[in-house]
């Protein structure tokens, strides 16, 4: 049976837990900011990366929600995937698919994930080999892991 690609599901949604286990946090936003971003705590809120950070200065990676629509108020919560397994949106353009176990970097200009290792470092590698639909999966850690235990 051949489906029709226009009614295919599509791979995963940036920002989505994909195994049990995760370890959320909420954390005080000045801005909303958009699921599956990376961000950083800075006066007191997270804040999305600028492109200067450190893997160790990241919090979390921010996540999807039910109700994306609600208002948003400057000081509001939101979720953050501090330790676990998330969907990112990656760099379709990036000049090599993901590799399980690779590390992770984050283009601060595009907004998306890549193996660019000129962009920021990420501490989180990949969950799995490749993508879908510009989705892939990443573990993220609450300290940043050493090559050897790739």
């Amino acid at each position: 049976m051949i489906v029709n690609p226009q009614y295919r599901q599509v791979a995963g949604f940036a920002g989505s837990v994909t195994q049990s286990g995760a370890v959320i946090k909420s954390a005080a936003a000045a801005t909303r900011i958009p699921a599956g971003t990376p961000v950083k705590y800075k006066d007191g809120k997270v804040v999305a990366l600028e492109g200067t950070e450190k893997a160790q200065d990241i919090f979390g990676i921010v996540m999807k929600v039910a109700t994306p629509f609600e208002p948003f108020y400057p000081g509001d919560l939101i979720e953050v995937v501090h330790e676990g397994y998330v969907q990112v949106a990656f760099d379709e353009e990036a000049d090599a698919a993901p590799v399980r176990g690779g590390q992770v970097f984050f283009d601060t200009e595009k907004k998306l994930f890549t193996t660019d290792s000129t962009k920021v470092a990420v501490r989180a590698i990949w969950a799995s080999d490749g993508f879908g639909d510009g989705i892939a999966e990443v573990q993220i850690f609450p300290f940043i892991p050493s090559a050897a235990a790739a």
